[in-house]
């Protein structure tokens, strides 16, 4: 992963989105709070509401007082993504296999895997044809797994 800059959060909401159109979207941002006219709450607000871009990690940084800090705390709660619970989806697919004699066709890997999304993709568009004999179970990032 190579480190992209921006100097404004309009542009880098563009870099973002041309990431995305070309396959190749970022993992993390990580902004200042602190920008020129659209401010890192906002640059959020912005990611947030676009739907390619919405399960983005973001970090924002600031180097304002700690009760700055106290201030973005319940922001970041509030539009922070759920943590998914995959080792609960794995054990409900394979209850499920179990219980309708079918096998499981998992799908497990990094987030934003080129490949993966390829995959995912075809998965999705096939859907129906692989339930016939399958239990899909799609986990996003092999990170929520945490086995061993």
């Amino acid at each position: 992963m190579v480190p992209v800059t921006a100097p404004s959060a309009l542009e880098g909401f563009t870099l973002l989105q041309a990431a995305v159109r070309d396959a190749r979207p970022f993992r993390l941002l990580i902004s200042d709070v602190h920008m020129p006219k659209i401010d890192g709450f906002g640059f959020v607000e912005m990611i947030r509401a676009n739907d390619t871009l919405a399960d983005l990690d973001i970090i924002l940084l600031t180097s304002r007082s700690i009760p700055t800090v106290i201030q973005m705390d319940p922001f970041i709660r509030q539009h922070a993504p759920p943590q998914p619970n995959a080792r609960k989806k794995w054990n409900a697919a394979f209850a499920e296999a179990k219980r309708r004699g079918r096998k499981v066709w998992s799908r497990v890997s990094q987030r934003y895997c080129g490949p993966c999304f390829s995959i995912s993709r075809w998965l999705d568009d096939n859907r129906e044809l692989l339930e016939r004999h399958y239990v899909l179970l799609k986990i996003d990032d092999i990170r929520d797994l945490q086995i061993g």
